[in-house]
């Protein structure tokens, strides 16, 4: 009952993810910011906070494994594994997160993700369990609806993922 709203807000702005809570937690710390002016920065430069450079300026600590960094690594893996994976990654940035239709990319990959060739949809399905293995997107099949129901299989991927890739594209663009 006592707890401030503005970390509460921080915690759910950051997906409840704990490298990125843990950031937030040192920054504080090093800035001496309370929750609320953390959270009017945060949302007003949200690209310093998640750059590497950036938290190891503010930290002091050498070890910059930020959610940028971890971003990086993760999709250069991706891309080396399966292209059509790194671009339905990119393409889940600029929709909804919740409940995205698999047979939006079965029946529209092709015109959606700007290929020469619709995949097949084994390779549909093989990046789309690339991309949840590195635990950036997740699938779910209900069973309570008809096969042909664009809803039977959704995806989901998480908001913070979603803005990362947004903030990397704006990044390569500027």
């Amino acid at each position: 009952s006592d707890t401030d709203p503005c970390a509460l807000e921080i915690i759910q702005l950051l997906g409840h993810l704990p490298l990125a809570i843990d950031l937030a937690g040192r920054c504080m710390d090093v800035e001496g910011l309370t929750p609320a002016m953390f959270l009017k920065n945060y949302k007003e430069d949200t690209v310093s906070y998640l750059d590497p450079l950036e938290i190891q300026t503010m930290t002091g600590s050498p070890y910059g494994k930020t959610v940028m960094t971890v971003w990086d690594v993760s999709f250069n893996c991706i891309k080396q594994r399966s292209s059509l994976a790194a671009s339905l990654l990119q393409s889940f940035a600029c929709l909804h997160p919740d409940e995205i239709p698999l047979t939006l990319f079965k029946q529209h990959s092709q015109t959606i993700l700007a290929l020469d060739v619709a995949p097949t949809q084994r390779s549909l399905t093989d990046a789309i369990i690339c991309l949840r293995s590195f635990s950036l997107i997740q699938q779910t099949t209900r069973h309570d609806v008809d096969g042909n129901d664009p809803s039977k299989i959704t995806l989901t991927i998480h908001r913070l993922v979603q803005t990362v890739i947004l903030l990397d594209r704006k990044v390569k663009l500027a």
